[in-house]
């Protein structure tokens, strides 16, 4: 088993993040490889990328969605019962939320 004192272990993190581009590339298209069933082409790779960048914007809007669902004052049942006003109640609900 290698060494994993302070020294070579940080040689070794460092000789990781030097390649780790090259390493995400080859692990990259060994699973895109895998999908389709043999090895990709510049046109399929291209495609692939497109549609993960569009899969993750989707992904993206989805999150921010229900973020500002969650965030929104319609969910603020129960913050501030000792609050006298709305303004009161809404400060409460976003510090405790982290809002703010």
């Amino acid at each position: 088993m290698p060494s994993l004192r302070p020294k070579p272990l940080t040689e070794r993190l460092r000789a990781f993040a030097e390649h780790y581009d090259d390493y995400a590339r080859s692990w990259a298209l060994d699973i895109l490889a895998r999908r389709l069933g043999h090895t990709p082409d510049a046109a399929e790779i291209e495609r692939a990328v497109v549609e993960g960048k569009a899969a993750q914007q989707e992904l993206q809007r989805l999150a921010e969605a229900d973020r500002a669902f969650d965030c929104s004052f319609d969910m603020a049942v129960g913050y501030g019962l000792d609050a006298t006003t709305d303004d009161e109640r809404r400060a409460d609900f976003r510090a405790v939320r982290g809002l703010e």
